[in-house]
C-alpha cells in the first residue's frame, strides 16, 4: 500500500482577488489563513479530510486569522480518526454515521463556546462555524467511506477509471442560488444558501439542500456513506473540493497511475503548469478559472 499526502495553499494571487473583490483588507494574517486539515492514524489505515467553510466579512473588515472554520476542520479530523481508532477491529459500515456524530457533537460544543447558536447566528457575518468532511477506513481489503457537503470519496480501478465517487453536495445548490438571484454579490448567494439550503429538510424530512459539519443534528442526515471491495492496483483518493476539477483531467489521473517517487512534486508542477497554459486573457474570466484551480485543496491518495 502506498500513501501520500498533498497539502495546496490558495495562491497569493486568489487571495488578493477574493479580497479585493469582497472588500476585505488583505493583510499579512490572511496571507497565512489555512482552512483545509487532513490527518492519517498512525495505528491503521484510516483518513480524514475536512475543508473548513470560507465565512462571510463585512467589507472593510479583516478576515479572522486562525479561522473558526479552519479549527472546525481539525475537530472533525481528529474526532474522527480517534473515534475510528477505538472501534476498528469490529468496524461496520453503520459505524461510518457515528463517526460523523461524535465530530458533529464536538463541532457543536465548540460553536456553542463561540456565542454561535440557533438563537445568535443570522446566516451572514455571524454564522456557525462548518466544514465540509470525508472519511475513509480500510479492513479486510474493504473500503469504509463517508462524506458530506463537497469534500469526497472516489475508487478508481487500476486503469484509473474512476468505479465511484461520493456526490458533491454543494455545486447543485450554488447554480440553483445563481438563478434565484439576480446579479448576486457574493455575500448575498452565500446568505441565500446558508439560510435555506444548509443541512435543511423538507416538510416530509427530505433533503433539500447540501450537507455540513457544523453541531446541527440535521447535518447527519446529509452524510453518505457505504462499502466497497478493493482489487490490487486500484486507488482511492480522499479529497477537499479544490482537487475536484483536476479529477476531470486525464493527465492529472495518469500521475497516480505511474506513482512516481516524486508523486507530491509532479502534482504540484501540474498544478501550476495547468494554470499557466489555460489561463483565460478576460480579467472576468481569471478570476473564476483561478477560483476553480488556485483554491486551496487537500488530498490523500492511496494506492493498493
Amino acid at each position: 500500500m502506498k500513501i501520500t499526502k498533498i497539502y495546496q495553499p490558495p495562491s497569493i494571487r486568489l487571495k488578493k482577488m477574493v479580497a479585493k473583490k469582497r472588500g476585505w483588507q488583505m493583510t499579512s494574517d490572511f496571507r497565512r489563513l489555512r482552512e483545509d486539515r487532513f490527518l492519517q492514524s498512525r495505528k491503521f489505515p484510516i483518513f480524514a479530510v475536512a475543508d473548513g467553510v470560507l465565512m462571510v466579512v463585512k467589507p472593510g473588515e479583516k478576515y479572522p486569522v486562525p479561522s473558526g472554520a479552519g479549527e472546525v476542520a481539525k475537530i472533525f479530523c481528529n474526532s474522527a480518526v480517534e473515534q475510528a481508532e477505538k472501534i476498528f477491529e469490529g468496524f461496520q459500515n453503520e459505524d461510518i454515521r457515528d463517526v460523523f456524530a461524535k465530530a458533529n457533537s464536538k463541532i457543536e460544543r465548540y460553536n456553542s463556546r463561540c456565542g454561535r447558536t440557533k438563537k445568535t447566528i443570522n446566516f451572514f457575518d455571524f454564522d456557525y462555524f462548518c466544514a465540509t468532511a470525508a472519511f475513509a477506513l480500510i479492513k479486510n481489503s474493504e473500503l469504509y467511506w463517508g462524506s458530506v457537503g463537497d469534500s469526497r470519496v472516489a475508487l478508481a480501478d487500476k486503469n484509473g477509471k474512476i468505479k465511484f465517487a461520493s456526490r458533491d453536495q454543494v455545486e447543485p445548490i450554488e447554480k440553483l442560488a445563481a438563478r434565484k438571484i439576480s446579479h448576486p454579490k457574493p455575500q448575498e448567494k452565500k446568505y441565500f444558501q446558508q439560510k435555506y439550503y444548509r443541512n435543511k429538510l423538507g416538510p416530509k424530512g427530505e433533503l433539500i439542500g447540501y450537507g455540513v459539519i457544523d453541531g446541527e443534528k440535521e447535518a447527519l442526515r446529509y452524510v453518505e456513506y457505504g462499502k466497497a471491495k478493493i482489487q490490487k492496483g486500484e486507488q482511492l483518493f480522499i479529497y477537499t473540493n479544490g482537487f475536484t476539477p483536476y479529477f476531470k483531467l486525464p493527465e492529472f489521473k495518469k500521475l497516480f497511475l505511474k506513482w512516481p517517487a516524486d508523486i507530491e512534486e509532479r502534482v504540484s508542477n501540474f498544478a501550476r503548469e495547468y494554470v499557466a497554459k489555460s489561463l483565460p486573457r478576460d480579467p472576468n474570466d481569471q478570476y473564476r478559472f483561478l477560483y476553480k484551480y488556485e483554491s486551496e485543496k487537500s488530498l490523500i491518495a492511496v494506492r493498493f
